[in-house]
């Protein structure tokens, strides 16, 4: 699985430019996307709030996978325009 894959890849620019770096995207109808999100995020989505949502931390463990959702949300957030 890779996380923020550029999937506008497949877009292309109405002015000629690069589809990455592009504001007049035309979007490939064709192409499927799959996001996975943790009911937590997905709630908060649902409410409008932009935030991500809290990871609750008990153990070295769960304080790892919080860690690696935030790198995650970080990342698509990037590229993603959230």
């Amino acid at each position: 699985m890779v996380c923020n894959y550029p999937i506008n890849m497949f877009d292309s620019c109405l002015n000629g430019n690069d589809p990455f770096a592009c504001d007049d995207l035309k979007y490939n109808n064709q192409t499927l996307g799959l996001k996975l999100e943790r009911p937590a995020q997905i709630q908060q989505f649902d409410n409008d709030i932009m935030d991500v949502a809290p990871y609750p931390v008990s153990s070295l463990n769960d304080y790892i996978l919080a860690m690696i959702n935030l790198l995650m949300e970080t990342l698509n957030r990037k590229t993603s325009g959230l």
